[in-house]
Protein backbone atom coordinates (compact mmCIF):
# COMPACT_ATOMS: atom_id res chain seq x y z
CA UNK A 1 0.00 0.00 0.00
CA UNK A 2 2.71 2.38 1.11
CA UNK A 3 4.73 1.80 -2.86
CA UNK A 4 5.32 5.28 -3.96
CA UNK A 5 2.81 6.92 -2.25
CA UNK A 6 3.68 7.44 1.46
CA UNK A 7 7.42 6.70 3.11
CA UNK A 8 7.73 4.52 6.04
CA UNK A 9 7.97 7.89 8.55
CA UNK A 10 4.56 8.72 6.86
CA UNK A 11 3.03 5.64 7.11
CA UNK A 12 3.64 5.81 10.85
CA UNK A 13 1.88 8.86 11.64
CA UNK A 14 -1.03 7.82 9.28
CA UNK A 15 -1.11 4.70 11.50
CA UNK A 16 -1.02 6.88 14.93
CA UNK A 17 -3.25 9.25 13.63
CA UNK A 18 -5.81 6.22 12.78
CA UNK A 19 -5.29 4.77 16.34
CA UNK A 20 -5.91 8.40 18.12
CA UNK A 21 -8.64 8.37 15.75
CA UNK A 22 -10.56 4.93 16.93
CA UNK A 23 -9.63 5.82 20.44
CA UNK A 24 -11.77 9.07 20.59
CA UNK A 25 -14.47 7.39 18.00
CA UNK A 26 -14.67 4.41 20.71
CA UNK A 27 -15.52 6.72 23.47
CA UNK A 28 -17.88 8.76 21.62
CA UNK A 29 -19.52 5.47 20.28
CA UNK A 30 -19.50 4.54 24.02
CA UNK A 31 -21.20 7.44 24.40
CA UNK A 32 -23.94 6.74 22.19
CA UNK A 33 -24.31 3.46 23.15
CA UNK A 34 -25.07 4.30 26.71
CA UNK A 35 -28.00 6.61 25.36
CA UNK A 36 -29.43 3.99 22.97
CA UNK A 37 -28.36 0.48 23.17
CA UNK A 38 -25.40 -1.19 22.70
CA UNK A 39 -27.25 -3.86 20.09
CA UNK A 40 -28.88 -0.86 17.68
CA UNK A 41 -25.06 0.87 17.82
CA UNK A 42 -23.78 -2.32 16.77
CA UNK A 43 -26.36 -3.06 13.97
CA UNK A 44 -25.17 0.13 12.35
CA UNK A 45 -21.70 -0.40 12.62
CA UNK A 46 -22.45 -3.66 10.68
CA UNK A 47 -24.42 -2.22 8.16
CA UNK A 48 -21.93 0.54 7.27
CA UNK A 49 -19.60 -2.26 6.74
CA UNK A 50 -21.31 -4.39 4.75
CA UNK A 51 -23.07 -1.26 2.48
CA UNK A 52 -19.87 0.45 2.63
CA UNK A 53 -16.48 -1.56 2.89
CA UNK A 54 -16.12 -2.60 -0.77
CA UNK A 55 -16.46 0.90 -1.83
CA UNK A 56 -14.00 2.35 1.10
CA UNK A 57 -11.42 -0.44 0.18
CA UNK A 58 -11.63 0.71 -3.57
CA UNK A 59 -10.54 3.67 -2.38
CA UNK A 60 -7.72 2.26 -0.60
CA UNK A 61 -6.89 0.69 -3.92
CA UNK A 62 -7.74 3.38 -6.21
CA UNK A 63 -3.47 4.19 -5.28
CA UNK A 64 -4.46 8.38 -4.66
CA UNK A 65 -3.12 9.10 -1.71
CA UNK A 66 -6.13 10.97 -0.46
CA UNK A 67 -8.29 8.29 -1.15
CA UNK A 68 -6.08 5.63 0.93
CA UNK A 69 -6.69 8.34 3.96
CA UNK A 70 -10.28 8.76 3.49
CA UNK A 71 -11.05 5.16 3.27
CA UNK A 72 -8.67 4.04 5.91
CA UNK A 73 -10.37 6.96 8.41
CA UNK A 74 -14.00 5.70 7.55
CA UNK A 75 -13.28 1.69 8.08
CA UNK A 76 -11.71 3.08 11.16
CA UNK A 77 -14.93 4.56 11.65
CA UNK A 78 -17.04 2.35 11.06
CA UNK A 79 -14.87 -0.50 12.98
CA UNK A 80 -15.54 1.58 16.45
CA UNK A 81 -19.19 1.82 15.53
CA UNK A 82 -18.85 -1.88 15.01
CA UNK A 83 -16.51 -3.25 17.71
CA UNK A 84 -17.04 -0.65 20.55
CA UNK A 85 -19.92 -1.55 21.97
CA UNK A 86 -19.32 -5.59 22.20
CA UNK A 87 -18.13 -5.09 25.80
CA UNK A 88 -22.10 -3.79 27.18
CA UNK A 89 -23.42 -5.86 24.86
CA UNK A 90 -22.23 -9.28 26.33
CA UNK A 91 -22.56 -8.19 29.73
CA UNK A 92 -26.19 -7.80 29.32
CA UNK A 93 -26.10 -11.23 27.93
CA UNK A 94 -26.09 -13.67 31.52
CA UNK A 95 -27.89 -13.37 34.49
CA UNK A 96 -25.93 -12.10 37.28
CA UNK A 97 -24.66 -15.02 38.01
CA UNK A 98 -22.97 -16.00 35.22
CA UNK A 99 -22.52 -12.55 33.82
CA UNK A 100 -18.40 -12.45 34.32
CA UNK A 101 -17.56 -16.30 33.22
CA UNK A 102 -20.33 -16.05 30.34
CA UNK A 103 -18.85 -12.61 28.45
CA UNK A 104 -15.73 -13.35 29.42
CA UNK A 105 -15.56 -16.59 27.88
CA UNK A 106 -17.98 -15.08 24.45
CA UNK A 107 -15.47 -12.42 24.19
CA UNK A 108 -12.26 -14.86 24.18
CA UNK A 109 -13.53 -17.34 21.84
CA UNK A 110 -14.90 -14.95 19.21
CA UNK A 111 -11.60 -12.83 19.20
CA UNK A 112 -9.58 -16.16 19.04
CA UNK A 113 -11.57 -17.67 16.49
CA UNK A 114 -12.41 -14.99 14.29
CA UNK A 115 -10.41 -12.00 15.38
CA UNK A 116 -7.30 -15.16 14.77
CA UNK A 117 -8.65 -15.85 11.50
CA UNK A 118 -8.91 -12.48 9.93
CA UNK A 119 -4.99 -12.08 8.88
CA UNK A 120 -4.75 -15.04 7.44
CA UNK A 121 -8.13 -14.96 5.59
CA UNK A 122 -7.18 -11.09 4.40
CA UNK A 123 -3.97 -12.15 3.50
CA UNK A 124 -4.92 -15.04 1.68
CA UNK A 125 -7.59 -12.79 -0.45
CA UNK A 126 -4.98 -10.04 -0.81
CA UNK A 127 -2.40 -12.51 -2.27
CA UNK A 128 -4.76 -14.15 -4.26
CA UNK A 129 -6.26 -11.01 -6.11
CA UNK A 130 -3.64 -8.44 -5.53
CA UNK A 131 -6.33 -5.77 -4.34
CA UNK A 132 -6.90 -4.56 -1.39
CA UNK A 133 -11.01 -4.24 -1.93
CA UNK A 134 -11.00 -8.72 -1.98
CA UNK A 135 -10.73 -8.05 1.66
CA UNK A 136 -14.44 -6.97 1.49
CA UNK A 137 -15.55 -10.25 1.19
CA UNK A 138 -14.28 -10.90 4.28
CA UNK A 139 -15.69 -7.70 6.58
CA UNK A 140 -18.56 -8.43 5.01
CA UNK A 141 -19.14 -11.92 6.39
CA UNK A 142 -18.35 -10.91 9.63
CA UNK A 143 -20.88 -8.23 9.51
CA UNK A 144 -23.67 -10.37 8.03
CA UNK A 145 -22.45 -13.15 10.85
CA UNK A 146 -22.87 -10.79 13.34
CA UNK A 147 -26.27 -8.78 12.33
CA UNK A 148 -27.89 -12.40 11.62
CA UNK A 149 -26.74 -12.96 15.51
CA UNK A 150 -27.42 -9.40 17.07
CA UNK A 151 -31.38 -9.92 15.66
CA UNK A 152 -31.57 -13.60 16.94
CA UNK A 153 -30.12 -13.19 20.40
CA UNK A 154 -32.53 -10.14 20.33
CA UNK A 155 -35.35 -12.29 19.78
CA UNK A 156 -34.20 -15.36 22.51
CA UNK A 157 -33.57 -12.67 25.14
CA UNK A 158 -37.05 -10.73 24.45
CA UNK A 159 -38.58 -14.19 24.67
CA UNK A 160 -36.61 -15.15 27.57
CA UNK A 161 -37.96 -11.74 29.71
CA UNK A 162 -41.18 -12.48 28.71
CA UNK A 163 -41.15 -15.38 30.01
CA UNK A 164 -39.58 -14.13 33.60
CA UNK A 165 -42.19 -11.74 33.67
CA UNK A 166 -45.15 -14.33 33.27
CA UNK A 167 -43.76 -16.10 35.92
CA UNK A 168 -43.12 -13.60 38.23
CA UNK A 169 -46.67 -12.45 37.43
CA UNK A 170 -47.80 -15.80 38.20
CA UNK A 171 -45.89 -16.37 41.50
CA UNK A 172 -47.62 -12.33 42.55
CA UNK A 173 -51.25 -14.33 41.94
CA UNK A 174 -50.50 -16.92 44.09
Amino acid sequence: MTKDYLTHHQFMLLQMFLMILAMIVLVLVGIIADKKSPGKVMQVGCWFLIMLSYPLLLLVDSGNWSGIVVGLILLVIGNEIFLGPVNAYLKNLFVMQFRYRGSSLSFCLGVALLGGLTPIVEHYLYQTTGRFSSISIWLIFIALGTTVSLSYVHRKRTDYVGDVVAITAGAREL
